[in-house]
């Protein structure tokens, strides 16, 4: 009788040692995701305003509307070299 108790104690006692451990790791990956998360965010801030210097840059030496226009291009090929090399990366 009591070398059931004693392994039921050993199992609860693993359980509750595994809980931990699961614990610390999840919350580790939802560390991670977070950082990953803010890291986007400012990526993309970023990206706007390098669209936005752009734009201003077109601006000096032609109307609005061909600066958004080339700004855009801009940004449209950047975006397809980064495509671009996302796929050579995943091969």
């Amino acid at each position: 009788m009591t070398g059931v108790a004693d392994f039921l104690i050993a199992v609860a006692n693993l359980i509750e040692a595994e809980g931990r451990t699961l614990r610390r790791s999840v919350m580790r990956v939802m560390m991670g995701f977070l950082l990953v998360l803010v890291g986007v965010t400012f990526l993309a801030a970023g990206v706007g305003l390098l669209t936005w210097c752009v734009y201003l840059l077109f601006l000096e030496a032609a109307g609005p509307t061909l600066a958004a226009f080339l700004s855009g291009i801009f940004t449209l090929i950047a975006a397809g070299i980064l495509v671009g090399v996302a796929i050579l990366l995943n091969k």
